[in-house]
């Protein structure tokens, strides 16, 4: 078995190259970043997380791409260990509250200490970087449906202002190819509160 020391060190290279990946979304004021679905798909295999638990008393890992991408992002080994444990969270069960689905990440057999507590609370606000939707340009929709309004939106270049719409003002974004079906360029047209929610995706055709 491989000690911890050596574990310790492949996990930081680990979260160091799925940190590489991270890209700028340039949707916001706020600098926010996200891990696009075909970095997640690459490093979430059997022989990197095999690395680091028994991958056989997991759900099948396409199942929780998400979920183990965030946690690595996360920077979290204990966590991912505990998630083995506890057998279940799926990407299924995503986006993370702290009130319903957050305990699945602790060992249902020990107290939640004061670290852990802070470490989920951090993970909470941090979770979005793997949960970025994808726009299906056909229908000018997101796979995701309704938006949180934590969600990063996978724009990938400053938006270029087109003028007034019938909605608020109306943006050209250059949305990230992994999140983008059918259609090469889209107008993003929010409502001033950039309430998430209220965005609606009109096409260029």
């Amino acid at each position: 078995m491989e000690d911890t020391e050596t574990l310790d060190r492949e996990f930081d290279e680990l979260v160091s190259d799925v940190g590489d990946e991270l890209v700028d979304s340039y949707w916001d004021k706020k600098p926010e970043a996200f891990l696009p679905i075909s970095a997640q798909k690459r490093f979430i295999t059997e022989g990197t997380i095999g690395r680091f638990v028994d991958t056989t008393a997991l759900p099948p890992l396409q199942d929780m791409t998400k979920v183990l991408s965030i946690l690595i992002l996360h920077e979290s080994r204990s966590l991912l260990k505990n998630l083995c444990e506890t057998q279940g969270l799926r990407d299924a069960d995503l986006p993370l509250k702290k009130s319903s689905k957050l305990h699945l990440l602790t060992n249902r057999n020990t107290q939640l200490t004061a670290s852990r507590a802070s470490q989920c609370t951090k993970l909470l606000s941090e979770q979005w970087q793997c949960q970025v939707p994808v726009f299906n340009g056909a229908e000018g929709l997101s796979r995701m449906g309704r938006l949180e309004n934590s969600s990063i939106l996978p724009i990938i270049s400053e938006p270029e202002s087109l003028g007034n719409g019938g909605y608020g003002e109306v943006w050209k974004v250059v949305i990230h190819p992994d999140h983008l079906e059918n259609a090469p360029v889209l107008i993003v047209s929010p409502l001033k509160c950039l309430n998430f929610s209220l965005i609606q995706m009109l096409v260029l055709m």
